[in-house]
């Protein structure tokens, strides 16, 4: 058995990269083999959310207004794919305590394996919103390229705090029934369906502090607006980001011997 044991230890250490990549695509696989539209969900799911606000904010409430689509579209998909990050994540490493404790694989791998899990998912949605967005006349310009930092800040925000969530949960497991009505908390705050402009001029800067309203409204600067989003800030929120990340991966290291014994109990 122990022969067995340190290959598997030895090809995890020395390939992390690679075996959370083999390892969420080969959950991801798994995934999709249990449902009868397989792949067909990852553009389903969002869709009927989409359709959903809608008809709720666009229609019933009458909340929408020109490009309304557009607008809704621009904050649930990068909502979605944070949301469904921080809930993926918020159990993984109980749920992947065999892992742990046969071959002794780090606490960290877990989190991240389903942050990309999320993130494979999400790239062929962002895709599709990105073609609607230019079938409704916002055609690509030079502002499009501001997507690129905001998708990096955005990745190491939400790596920050999924990442962070998943590490706590097992210390105090009752968190993990908070994490749904935290995360819908923050959608309401975050301005997903709504303006933040609609909201008392002076609370709007404070709304901003929120740095998932202050992305949100980044995308639809560049989308709707066509303008540049606010640089000075956006690299405030990048350098929290990557300092976030850094603490999470020290974190992770100085906690890896006290996870095994943790899930334990």
């Amino acid at each position: 058995m122990m022969a067995c044991k340190k290959p598997l230890a030895h090809t995890n250490f020395a390939h992390p990269f690679e075996f959370i990549w083999t390892k969420a695509n080969f959950n991801l696989r798994a995934e999709v083999q249990r449902n009868y539209l397989s792949y067909g969900w990852w553009v389903i799911e969002p869709l009927l959310y989409m359709i959903v606000y809608y008809v709720v904010f666009g229609i019933l409430l009458n909340r929408g207004g020109e490009n309304f689509t557009v607008f809704l579209i621009t904050g649930l998909i990068p909502w979605m794919w944070f949301s469904k990050s921080v809930t993926s994540c918020s159990n993984s490493i109980l749920a992947g305590q065999n892992l742990m404790l046969q071959i002794g694989l780090p606490t960290i791998f877990f989190p991240l394996i389903a942050l990309l899990q999320v993130s494979i998912k999400q790239l062929p949605v962002f895709l599709i919103a990105i073609v609607f967005i230019w079938s409704q006349g916002f055609s690509p310009d030079i502002y499009w390229w501001g997507l690129v930092p905001v998708l990096i800040v955005q990745t190491m925000l939400t790596i920050t705090f999924a990442c962070t969530v998943a590490a706590i949960i097992p210390f105090i497991r009752d968190l993990g029934y908070l994490v749904p009505t935290g995360l819908t908390l923050l959608m309401f705050l975050s301005g997903v369906f709504y303006d933040y402009r609609s909201i008392a001029a002076g609370w709007q800067d404070v709304f901003l502090l929120n740095p998932f309203a202050f992305l949100l409204k980044c995308y639809r600067d560049i989308f709707i607006s066509a303008t540049t989003p606010d640089f000075s800030v956006l690299t405030y929120w990048g350098i929290a980001g990557a300092i976030g990340c850094v603490l999470v991966f020290f974190s992770y290291q100085r906690l890896r011997y006290v996870y095994p014994r943790i899930v334990m109990e």
